[in-house]
């Protein structure tokens, strides 16, 4: 239905809606000092269209709270002339959908703990906000509709980060576990050097700037299937933690890819320059880094002509999984004092000159040396475990 009369909201007292039928409060202002809280019918929706003056709490905790327009902290709109505090809009399980046109506001928003909060923005429309960055909770927020959310702000909440249709552009920062799900069809724009719990989905991850994102930090495995592009800019993946990221898509970031913890599993190493699962960079060793991670290579027999650097003091793991699998690299040709391990049944052919300083221990599988220092400087020597096997056929370089 349509009211059109004025609501005045006293002090301490809170104006509730939790009808199942849809409502519109068309023209008659909603003022005063207190809250209006859309509740209880997930059904519903409950559309405000005067520009309201209220100054209290605004909560969605169920249904749809619609609005075309929302006024920066202190001015009236239809969701009220509260401050900018976080605290004054709180998602608690409903949707605040926004159909009014591009607009960049001030008004920062709280999700519930245990609660999903979702936004959504209509097409051709971007809505920007500095997103919930008041008191951290378990909260998690999901992008719907075709447009683009953007979130300025540092963002608290713990909970997943889920795009379901449009774009979210983070210019800010979103919390370092929140888990991030990319869906067939959207995208995740990063447009500032940010840490995320875990990357999965389908969609695209790009940027607008030379910023890094870093997945890991909620040590969870995923699979991304999508497409990690630079965009207007360029990108560079880090993966940390202790799970595994599975990248399956033909990626064309050309940043460097780092891998600091966990494993980064993949099917493809293009040479330098050539999209695959591991990007699109040329085949400077500085556009490979292996940290303290493992590099799990998962495709069939392959050469490429990537090269790779081995953090000093740290242990780079490269895994060839398949026992019928020969990866033939060019190897660590930076010199470092990092060391080298070998793993998974495959054989690993390190093709190039490599002058990491640190030990080569092959736990499994076959690593073969066809280069004459192809085991870096030796200085730290090598170790070949039970069941594993060195091959040589070359003479190797011995200090």
């Amino acid at each position: 239905g349509i009211y059109s009369g004025a609501i005045a909201i006293g002090t301490g007292t809170t104006f509730k809606y939790s009808s199942s039928a849809n409502q519109t409060l068309q023209t008659g202002v909603i003022s005063g000092a207190g809250n209006l809280t859309k509740d209880t019918d997930a059904s519903s929706v409950l559309t405000l269209t005067a520009t309201n003056t209220y100054t209290g709490v605004t909560t969605i905790n169920a249904g749809t709270l619609s609005v075309a327009t929302i006024g920066s902290g202190g001015v009236a709109g239809n969701l009220g002339q509260a401050t900018n505090s976080a605290t004054n809009i709180v998602l608690g399980g409903g949707t605040l959908k926004y159909t009014g046109s591009t607009a960049s506001i001030d008004r920062a928003f709280t999700i519930s703990a245990g609660t999903i909060g979702t936004i959504d923005v209509p097409s051709g429309v971007t809505l920007s906000l500095p997103g919930a960055t008041g008191t951290a909770t378990s909260g998690g927020l999901t992008k719907t509709n075709s447009g683009t959310l953007t979130l300025s702000g540092i963002n608290t909440y713990t909970g997943a980060t889920t795009i379901s249709a449009g774009t979210l552009t983070v210019s800010g920062t979103l919390a370092d576990t929140t888990a991030v799900t990319v869906s067939s069809g959207t995208t995740y724009n990063v447009n500032a050097s940010d840490t995320i719990g875990s990357l999965a989905g389908a969609g695209t991850v790009q940027t607008s700037g030379t910023v890094t994102l870093t997945s890991g930090g909620d040590n969870t495995s995923t699979t991304f299937s999508g497409v990690i592009q630079n965009g207007s800019g360029t990108l560079s993946l880090t993966k940390s933690g202790t799970g595994t990221l599975a990248l399956s898509g033909s990626n064309t970031y050309t940043g460097v890819t780092t891998i600091s913890g966990g494993t980064l599993s993949v099917a493809t190493i293009g040479d330098g320059g050539v999209a695959g699962n591991l990007g699109q960079a040329t085949n400077s060793a500085t556009n490979i880094v292996l940290g303290g991670g493992t590099l799990k290579y998962t495709g069939s027999t392959a050469s490429t002509n990537r090269a790779f650097t081995i953090s000093n003091s740290t242990t780079g793991t490269f895994e060839v999984s398949t026992a019928a699998t020969d990866l033939t690299i060019s190897g660590a040709v930076a010199s470092t004092t990092g060391a080298l391990t070998k793993t998974g049944s495959g054989r690993l052919i390190l093709s190039g000159t490599n002058l990491y300083t640190g030990a080569t221990t092959i736990s499994e599988g076959v690593l073969r040396a066809s280069n004459a220092s192809a085991l870096g400087t030796t200085a730290s020597g090598t170790t070949v475990a039970n069941g594993a096997a060195l091959e040589i056929t070359t003479t190797i370089n011995a200090e």
